[in-house]
């Protein structure tokens, strides 16, 4: 068996469950999905992949990772399984009291980056104040603003240790495959190209429940599919299965990474027009109240 594949990012997706229902979602948590990934589930599976792989980042998503109660062990097992990788943890950023205790992992750790996402402009009270909390445990230099929001990122850069944080403004989101909720639906698209250009995450292999696929979207549709109960439907049979165990040959994969699939690409629209969403418009991001201020299971 071959070792030592290199890649530049790995995202891991650690909570199903979002305090967030965002139209358009990429991992399509705002189906109402439900629960995490415990640590002695994640642990198996570095433990395994970690004889196959390298990776410079390891991207820790969700729904919101916030609120998986083994958070820190997931992040210092990152740095145990691979040692090397840039740890990076993605939030909606509405949680950051709810882990007084990250900024202190973050500098033990060393080589953290947090990205917080902006889903709503202009931000509300209780975003700021949460991220406020976050940031009041050290000095920040600011490295990048933006020059007119949306779509943009404001970088800091800690003074007194290795952690970076970054507020990535949404402008618009891609949605995945056609349809909504129990209407979900593949493009059918022959134009497996043209829909990897507009793909809104074009270069995330992921690893979920323990196999790799070539992007978040789909890693998690066989369970959003089962939600609704259309995982059966003839025409989603091509999508589905597609997630590759740690022992598979991986050449092919890891050699078109960055390349259009001819099989799962075909799943999703080549046309803007037809799945983007203005995230800052009117009903496009609903806050679920029954996560704020506690932990989802």
């Amino acid at each position: 068996m071959t070792n030592n594949y290199d890649l530049r990012y790995l995202d891991i997706m650690v909570q199903y469950a979002c305090s967030l229902s965002c139209r358009g979602c990429i991992v399509m948590s705002n189906y109402n999905r439900k629960g995490h990934v415990p640590w002695s589930d994640g642990e198996q599976w570095l433990k395994e992949w970690s004889r196959r792989l390298t990776i410079r980042e390891v991207n820790l998503m969700g729904g919101e990772p916030l609120l998986n109660k083994d958070l820190k062990q997931w992040m210092f097992g990152i740095r145990e399984y691979f040692p090397t990788a840039r740890v990076k943890l993605i939030t909606n950023g509405f949680h950051y009291s709810v882990r007084p205790d990250l900024y202190n992992w973050c500098k033990e750790l060393g080589n953290v980056l947090i990205q917080t996402s902006l889903h709503f402009y202009p931000p509300p009270e209780e975003y700021i104040n949460n991220v406020k909390f976050f940031l009041k445990h050290s000095d920040w230099e600011v490295t990048a603003t933006p020059f007119d929001p949306p779509d943009k990122l404001i970088k800091l850069k800690d003074r007194h240790a290795d952690v970076k944080w970054h507020m990535n403004l949404f402008g618009e989101f891609r949605r995945p495959f056609m349809g909504e909720g129990p209407k979900l639906v593949p493009a059918n698209n022959e134009d497996f190209v043209g829909a990897h250009k507009v793909c809104g995450a074009p270069n995330s292999p992921t690893l979920y429940k323990n196999k790799l696929y070539k992007c978040p979207a789909v890693a998690n549709l066989d369970d959003t599919l089962a939600l609704f109960n259309i995982r059966d439907s003839e025409t989603w049979q091509p999508y589905l299965n597609t997630g590759l165990s740690y022992d598979d040959n991986l050449d092919e994969f890891v050699n078109n990474i960055k390349k259009p699939n001819h099989v799962v690409c075909k799943a999703c629209s080549n046309n803007p027009d037809e799945i983007e969403y203005d995230h800052y418009g009117q009903g496009s991001v609903i806050t679920r109240k029954q996560y704020n201020a506690t932990f989802a299971n």
